[in-house]
């Protein structure tokens, strides 16, 4: 009896101590359950939306407003007007150790995002990659550019900034196709050197031209090196364009061989300082719009191959882009020539030659060795008018003299301009003056519809 009544004792500690644990197991459970899912619903409010991000860059901006503009307007009048470390701390720029440096960083403007949402994301990759530094600021400049500035820690050096800010970029590049490019400046040591700093990063932002492959390009000592702009006379440019255009050496220069001797002629290269780059593109811009308008041409290229020039982003690219643009302008150039040469040729042609009753397209074709079509097409784009047109206009002109005098009669008249018949001349006069040959005279020639 006693045995049995220990078993069931145990029985009994064993039911409980199920109980328990199922008890126990359940609210762990829910409770763990309730958590996991308290904190699923908290990142997807954390990621969810431009309302989430834009109430984040919002209270950001008003939290470094004061900063960002005390920066800026620092930045903007290039120098610092009895600034030190005390006005700097003042608004909220601290630096710990002596060494900072300032990167700008650029994008093209194709995003496919809003603008806002792409400054914060940019701030926020960069702030947290900056974290391994000592101090870091970043500042939207415009809608394409953000500045970066490093206060480096004690023993970092100017490279380990360079990995990081690469680490940035290519971040960006490959999960939002921004497309971006860094210009960084030297490595200084007082607060009071910040503006040129900042003189230094924009212009190796600029260096991005001629340096396409690179991501990060570091202000050097040669980028400050004065340039001498070759431009012995204003009229050069326009006097070398216009010789290619005419071909005036005879010897079918190349679009290739002229844009290679018009980039040497001015000492355009890939390790040309930035600015004389820059100076020429705006004044090759500015000579090849004048040609187009001089020769009117800016109809027949338009304006779409300058904005294509001026929209190259690389070196390589640019001079592609002139490359192709010249030839095409030669070749229009070269045909609105022929067009003229042909167009006053044959008009001049028909001036001296309307007695002839035989003279038409066919006839002049021979003469110019073209066939009817094309040489109707050059005569037309040329005068403005179809050539038979013109033919029987001029005949009509000449006629009108001769009915004045009253000595020839009208079909003595028809003969001396060049109609086959009296009847086809009465014809074209009425279409031309409005009224018969024979009323033209009878009215003494002052009254038609051209009055004349």
């Amino acid at each position: 009896q006693i045995f049995w009544d220990k078993a069931n004792s145990v029985r009994l500690i064993s039911w409980l101590g199920v109980l328990c644990s199922l008890v126990l197991g359940t609210i762990v459970a829910w409770r763990l359950g309730g958590r996991t899912q308290r904190t699923f619903e908290g990142v997807m409010k954390n990621i969810q939306t431009e309302k989430n991000i834009a109430e984040k860059k919002r209270k950001l901006e008003e939290k470094n407003k004061n900063r960002n503009t005390f920066l800026l307007r620092v930045l903007e009048k290039n120098k610092i007007d009895m600034c030190n470390a005390e006005v700097f701390e003042k608004n909220e720029i601290v630096f710990s150790t002596e060494q900072y440096m300032i990167g700008i960083l650029g994008f093209d403007e194709n995003w496919e995002w809003g603008r806002e949402e792409v400054s914060f994301v940019i701030s926020n990759v960069f702030e947290e990659l900056m974290q391994m530094c000592e101090k870091s600021y970043v500042i939207m400049l415009s809608a394409t550019q953000h500045m970066i500035i490093v206060n480096l820690k004690e023993g970092q050096t100017e490279q380990d900034v360079y990995d990081l800010f690469e680490q940035g970029i290519s971040f960006l590049n490959e999960h939002l196709g921004l497309g971006g490019v860094l210009g960084c400046s030297s490595l200084k040591m007082d607060l009071i050197d910040i503006c040129d700093a900042y003189r230094e990063a924009s212009k190796a932002l600029k260096y991005h031209f001629l340096r396409e492959e690179e991501m990060i390009i570091v202000f050097s000592a040669e980028m400050n090196e004065e340039i001498h702009y070759p431009f012995g006379e204003e009229s050069c440019m326009y006097q070398m364009i216009d010789n290619f255009m005419r071909n005036e050496s005879g010897c079918g220069v190349t679009a290739e061989d002229f844009t290679k001797r018009l980039l040497a002629k001015y000492d355009v290269r890939q390790n040309a300082p930035i600015e004389l780059v820059e100076r020429f593109r705006y004044e090759l811009q500015q000579t090849l719009n004048q040609f187009m308008v001089v020769n009117k041409q800016a109809s027949l290229v338009g304006d779409d191959y300058l904005l294509k020039l001026s929209a190259a982003k690389g070196f390589r690219r640019y001079c592609e882009v002139l490359q192709e643009g010249l030839s095409e302008i030669s070749e229009e150039f070269q045909s609105v020539s022929v067009q003229e040469k042909y167009g006053e040729s044959i008009r001049k042609y028909v001036e001296e030659h309307y007695m002839d009753c035989d003279m038409n397209v066919a006839s002049i074709g021979e003469r110019f060795n073209m066939q009817s079509a094309y040489l109707s097409k050059i005569f037309k784009t040329h005068c403005g008018m179809a050539l038979p047109d013109y033919i029987s206009k001029v005949r009509i002109k000449n006629s009108k003299s001769l009915l004045k005098d009253g000595k020839l009669t009208v079909g003595e008249i028809a003969t001396r301009v060049g109609f086959m018949s009296s009847n086809i001349y009465i014809n074209n006069f009425k279409r031309w003056e409005g009224i018969t040959p024979g009323k033209y005279r009878e009215l003494g020639g002052y009254h038609s519809r051209n009055n004349g």
